[in-house]
């Protein structure tokens, strides 16, 4: 299906216009484009809150959004431009994320922070002022991977079900796990449920530009294939997602004060 298109990308279109044009393609059964980039910018404001992501200018881009297995679906790019390094983030001023946001109806109330930088966790934890606290998953691969955070024991157990735990795995063995292998560890998974929600983000650095020179059928699938992949895994995560009746949980659990709202452009 790939090989078929990708002969197709003209030669005035750039190798960005014109992979999103064939992404688009590809996935269309599943989410269209979405115009609502407000709604995403909102999105990476509630990570930055969450100190999940740093507070930074917001650009978005290839938006999407659906549905699946009983879930709305939400998927962009964001780009992330820091005025100053942050702490917790690396030392770049530029960060970039695939951001997939998949409503709960199973949860109402309650917070998770899942996180392969696990001292970043930490930090959380000491300045939430004993909101949250270190959970562990009965899977030993999974902990030594990620750090998860609550302050409800029980939204843990009944929010991360093992085939779910074994689809974030997955992920993180098919995304973080290459880029690493390719030189760049600077990379990492995070997720957030709350607000009857689950955002899942794929946090790293901005990826370099292919050379114009250097375009090819071959460079231009293989990173076809590389984002559908990832698109793909991302889309398959709500199908080990609970459904059904909400899970109450006491008010404001676990919420933390606002903070000052980035800046964003559009």
């Amino acid at each position: 299906v790939i090989g078929s298109w990708v002969p197709l990308i003209r030669k005035d279109v750039s190798l960005e216009s014109g992979l999103e044009l064939a992404l688009a393609a590809h996935i269309s059964a599943v989410m269209t484009p979405d115009e609502n980039n407000k709604f995403a910018e909102l999105v990476v404001q509630d990570l930055a809150a969450a100190d999940m992501l740093p507070k930074a200018q917001i650009t978005i881009s290839n938006h999407y959004s659906g549905c699946r297995a009983q879930h709305r679906l939400r998927l962009f790019h964001a780009d992330l431009n820091l005025s100053k390094p942050a702490k917790g983030f690396g030392a770049r001023s530029r960060r970039q994320g695939t951001i997939m946001r998949i409503s709960l109806p199973a949860m109402s109330d309650g917070e998770i922070c899942i996180d392969s930088d696990i001292a970043r966790l930490a930090d959380i934890v000491r300045s939430s002022d004993g909101h949250f606290a270190r959970r562990y998953i009965d899977h030993d691969a999974f902990d030594m991977l990620f750090g998860v955070i609550t302050s409800e024991k029980n939204l843990v157990e009944k929010m991360l079900p093992p085939d779910f735990v074994g689809r974030l795995l997955a992920l993180h063995h098919d995304v973080v796990n290459a880029l690493a292998a390719s030189g760049d560890e600077d990379a990492h998974m995070l997720a957030l449920l709350a607000d009857a929600s689950l955002t899942l983000v794929i946090d790293t650095p901005p990826t370099p530009s292919i050379a114009v020179h250097g375009i090819t059928e071959a460079t231009v699938e293989a990173e076809a294939r590389r984002r559908i992949r990832q698109v793909a895994a991302l889309v398959q995560l709500a199908d080990d997602l609970p459904t059904g009746d909400a899970i109450s949980l006491p008010a404001n659990v676990g919420r933390r004060p606002p903070v000052a709202a980035m800046q964003v452009t559009s």
